[in-house]
């Protein structure tokens, strides 16, 4: 019986695809989600006209004419609204 031995177009070939399989296999890992971004926090003493804020004061966030969050003023304690 004849031994089978390979061309050399056939182990080139072979190479390349093996090559090629590698490389999309590595691209495939490299991709991954963008993690989630942190939600901002702002703390810190509200004054208005010199004296500290009552809870209940709603602050307003603005960007060219339009609400873009507000956050309300409590005892110890703010809880915020993003749009």
């Amino acid at each position: 019986m004849t031994e089978y031995v390979p061309s050399r177009v056939s182990r080139v070939g072979f190479c390349v695809l093996l090559v090629v399989g590698l490389l999309s296999i590595g691209g495939m890992v490299v991709q991954a989600d963008e993690p989630e971004p942190v939600p901002a926090s702002y703390y810190g003493e509200i004054e208005l006209n010199g004296e500290p804020a009552e809870p209940g004061v709603v602050i307003e966030a603005e960007l060219d004419g339009d609400v873009t969050g507000s956050i309300e003023v409590t005892d110890a304690v703010s809880t915020a609204d993003q749009e």
